[in-house]
């Protein structure tokens, strides 16, 4: 019998990608190292400007520049719902660049022998990247 006093913990299903919706895939190692190295491209071919302001858009649905052209999106493995604008934000602006920092880079190699495709600032906040070309993931309101 457990103690009222203490909260029970959830459980993550060891399957993260069990409740998306049909035709949403975890996107591959290769496609995530491709949608950061062409986020760098884009900020750099528009100066940096257009691209924070690409970014005040494509972060609503859980996407950075990069991931909306090639149909990626992140997505909470709490509820299977593309992030929001502020924790996208959140995500790319803050952890990434905290966690990399610290790590040296490797947050990123990270992906490259997670068996879910995730870079270590996507443990830490409880995502994955999937490909969603035709936006079937749920969105928060």
């Amino acid at each position: 019998m457990q103690d009222a006093s203490i909260p029970a913990v959830p459980v993550m299903p060891s399957n993260l990608t069990a409740g998306l919706p049909a035709g949403v895939m975890l996107s591959s190692k290769g496609r995530r190292l491709g949608a950061a190295l062409l986020d760098g491209v884009l900020a750099i071919v528009t100066l940096g400007i257009g691209y924070l302001i690409w970014m005040l858009f494509t972060f609503k649905p859980g996407q950075t520049p990069a991931k909306r052209l090639l149909g990626m999106r992140t997505v909470s493995t709490q509820d299977c719902m593309a992030t929001s604008w502020g924790m996208t934000f959140l995500r790319e602006i803050f952890v990434k660049g905290i966690i990399a920092g610290i790590t040296l880079g490797i947050a990123y190699l990270w992906i490259l022998w997670d068996t879910k495709n995730q870079a270590l600032y996507d443990k830490v906040l409880n995502t994955i990247v999937v490909n969603d070309k035709d936006g079937l993931t749920p969105r928060k309101v």
